[in-house]
């Protein structure tokens, strides 16, 4: 045992006491360091347990006042209701859904139109009485926009005799959309068997096809509103044509080709009398000329047309055409097969010295040809 003096004790227990004092100074000091340098999270129950807390939006605070995000990390089904809360495409409804039916509407009948696939209809007298009962709201419509396609120069011209359309698909006029003092296009108007009013406009020349225009709306609601709006409607293609393409002053226009006035009313009795004359004669020879349509104006060809086939035992061999071309009614026979087109034929007879028996040997000999040939062929088959 090692023996201290009292006056070493006394020494040592004064360094003790410096040393606890020294070691207590330096705890405090650490401590309100800490409390100075960090922020601590709320009194609680632990946040993280909860999905949709706040805790990710404690910040950290750096000596140096630098502030630092904490990286968050969307829990699953956090990410899942964001996912379910983003916007979807809304469905399309309301105009846009109108004006593409009235497309997909307008592009079929086109098509119907062009390909000639659909059924003869009935003529139906209460289609020719209520499109009288129209023409005056229609008329008014067509003053209208006048009004407002003149400042490019295109004008609507007077109505034409009304009439039923080819297989009878509408009745109602034609009328010419001029621009300056050339004709660019028709302008049909007419009521349909389906009680829905159609206005189709068609160029003169198919290089000009884009000022083509169709729009159709039931006739039950025409009014001398809706009658403006569709006619404006179908009439915008050719107009903004008109406007973007205005004549040049310095040339001069191309005469528009004279009229005769006739029409197929002038030649309708002759015509039927003389296929039943022609009919009566073939008869003989087992064959007949069937009629495929009623006469209807083509105005892409400005004639009106009357369409047969040519029919021998029961089996169509060619297509025959009446047609009406100014003053004169023409008469042609073509085939489908290009080895006989030898058998084509085409005759013209004045409208002025027309009768029945003339336009009837006419026919005849247009058809004999390709009658002939069709017993030809039958019998070197048999």
């Amino acid at each position: 045992m090692i023996n201290i003096a009292p006056s070493t004790s006394i020494a040592l227990a004064i360094l003790s006491g410096m040393l606890i004092a020294f070691g207590l100074a330096s705890i405090w000091r650490d401590r309100r360091q800490v409390n100075r340098n960090f922020s601590r999270a709320p009194a609680g129950p632990v946040a993280a347990a909860v999905p949709d807390s706040e805790l990710a939006d404690v910040q950290i605070y750096s000596g140096r006042g630098v502030t630092v995000e904490a990286p968050q990390t969307p829990e699953p089904d956090v990410a899942a209701a964001v996912i379910a809360a983003a916007p979807k495409h809304a469905a399309v409804t309301g105009p846009a859904v109108a004006a593409l039916d009235e497309l997909k509407t307008s592009l079929a009948a086109i098509r119907h139109e062009a390909l000639d696939d659909l059924p003869e209809s009935q003529r139906q007298p209460w289609v020719e009485q209520r499109w009288r009962d129209m023409m005056p709201v229609l008329a008014d419509a067509v003053d209208t926009l006048n009004g407002t396609t003149s400042t490019v120069g295109v004008t609507i011209g007077a109505a034409g005799e009304p009439n039923w359309s080819f297989k009878n698909r509408g009745f109602g006029t034609y009328r010419r959309i001029l621009a300056g003092d050339q004709s660019l296009a028709w302008l049909r108007l007419e009521l349909a068997p389906e009680g829905r009013l159609v206005c189709k406009v068609r160029a003169h020349k198919d290089d000009q096809a884009q000022v083509n225009s169709r729009v159709e709306l039931p006739a039950a609601t025409l009014s001398p509103r809706i009658a403006v709006d569709a006619l404006a409607r179908c009439l915008k293609s050719v107009s903004e044509y008109a406007a973007w393409h205005a004549p040049d002053p310095s040339v001069a226009p191309e005469p528009e080709p004279e009229t005769t006035g006739f029409s197929w009313r002038d030649v309708a009795f002759t015509a039927e009398a003389a296929l039943q004359a022609t009919n009566g004669a073939l008869s003989q020879a087992g064959a007949r000329l069937a009629v495929l349509a009623n006469p209807a104006f083509e105005p892409s060809i400005d004639r009106d047309r009357w369409p047969l086939s040519i029919e021998v035992n029961g089996r169509t061999v060619a297509l025959m055409h009446v047609d009406r071309v100014g003053e004169l009614v023409e008469v042609s026979v073509g085939v489908a097969d290009r080895n006989r087109l030898d058998l084509g034929r085409r005759q013209q007879a004045a409208i002025d010295d027309l009768t029945p028996h003339g336009l009837a040997e006419l026919m005849a000999s247009c058809a004999w040809p390709s009658i002939a040939d069709a017993h030809q062929t039958a019998q070197r088959a048999s």
